[in-house]
């Protein structure tokens, strides 16, 4: 997805499900792709509060309805 993200206008933004601020920086570095979104299970019982962080002082931030979060 990110190779085609790059070399052709097919791809407008890559998202991806359930990454961890470990998962995030790793891709970032790897492609230099930051994900639009990163779509995660948030509930009383699994709250990730160092992950919003990141994802809030991050381009890519964090949802669990499936919203575009990037800044424009």
């Amino acid at each position: 997805m990110v190779r085609i993200s790059k070399e052709t206008d097919k791809v407008k933004a890559v998202g991806v499900s359930n990454f961890s601020v470990e998962m995030l920086e790793k891709i970032i570095k790897e492609t230099g792709v930051v994900p639009t979104m990163n779509q995660i299970e948030c509930h009383p019982s699994l709250i990730q509060p160092e992950l919003f962080a990141y994802c809030t002082s991050h381009s890519p931030s964090t949802s669990n309805t499936g919203r575009r979060l990037t800044k424009r």
